[in-house]
């Protein structure tokens, strides 16, 4: 990944993300898609860069909370942990008695799922064909 090819996202949030991202789509899962071809995160990224100011000084806030808030209870950053450690860690979140880590961890996963599921070869990928949609 090129800094170049970043329009948001330093190498560091890159990093991060990409740790998120590979937590709420495992590589391997129900249909693979060659991360040589989509990168998630540089959809998300690319998708960011229509934000305001503001709104990408929350999204970024977000993204470094979910990374250093294990630090309170784990003594680890989020890209330290397994690829276990990461899902139950969120998983944590999702089933959190406090709303706004649950709100925090929905928009992020809602954001993300939305990019990347816009992407014409994701769609290909799942069969997903409307046919208003997909540029041949």
């Amino acid at each position: 990944m090129s800094v170049k090819e970043l329009k948001v996202f330093d190498q560091k949030l890159y990093k991060i993300m990409k740790a998120i991202g590979e937590t709420i789509i495992p590589p391997g899962g129900p249909f693979d898609v060659d991360p040589q071809v989509v990168d998630p995160v540089l959809l998300f990224d690319n998708y960011l860069d229509g934000m305001s100011k503001l709104q990408l000084k929350g999204i970024k806030f977000v993204i470094y909370t979910i990374e250093y808030a294990p630090l309170i209870t784990r003594l680890k950053k989020f890209t330290s942990m397994s690829s276990e450690q990461r899902l139950k860690y969120l998983q944590g979140w999702e089933n959190s008695r406090f709303f706004s880590k649950r709100s925090i961890l929905l928009l992020i996963k809602m954001l993300f799922l939305m990019t990347f599921y816009s992407d014409d070869v994701v769609a290909r990928t799942i069969n997903y064909r409307p046919e208003c949609l997909i540029k041949e």
